[in-house]
């Protein structure tokens, strides 16, 4: 990579002129030593260092450096309001469906008690939003006819939610 250079502090740039003008000569860029570039206001400039999703690069200009800055507090609550409004949504969705099975006298698969149990522990298993693994729900897997328990899909015929089994058992 090319040397950066700021000027003045300026935001970093791999480009500088060729020469520079002191009010009466023109001096060329390469027969010039850092302390002269300086004297014209043009310093060089490390790379940036690398950052991660996390985090955010800021050049500090009156300082001629780069400052690396975690995630915002307050963006980083809102990310955990949002998912907690998800979360919160699935287990309503949660409760509705274990009332349906309880008023045809059913009990749910094993597997749907953990699926709930999992998303009432996702704020505490996970120490940041974007690392969430959502669970899959065991009655409604992304691939249902391959995925689905024949228990699962037997529960759902009897509350109406399936029509046949003939695709499922």
């Amino acid at each position: 990579m090319m040397p950066l250079y700021s000027f003045n502090g300026s935001y970093p740039e791999e480009h500088h002129p060729d020469s520079v003008r002191d009010g009466v000569y023109r001096r060329d860029w390469n027969d010039m030593s850092d302390s002269d570039r300086q004297s014209f206001g043009w310093y060089e400039i490390e790379e940036p260092p690398i950052v991660s999703d996390r985090e955010e690069l800021h050049w500090n200009g009156p300082e001629l450096k780069w400052e690396v800055k975690s995630e915002n507090a307050f963006k980083l609550a809102q990310k955990w309001q949002r998912l907690r409004e998800q979360r919160n949504f699935l287990l309503k969705e949660c409760d509705l469906f274990l009332l349906r099975l309880m008023e045809h006298n059913l009990k749910p698969i094993p597997e749907y008690v953990i699926y709930k149990q999992k998303l009432r522990d996702i704020t505490l298993d996970f120490d940041h939003p974007d690392d969430v693994e959502w669970p899959v729900n065991p009655y409604y897997p992304p691939d249902k006819i391959k995925n689905r328990s024949k228990e699962a899909s037997l529960q759902l015929y009897q509350i109406g939610l399936l029509h046949s089994l003939d695709a499922y058992l």
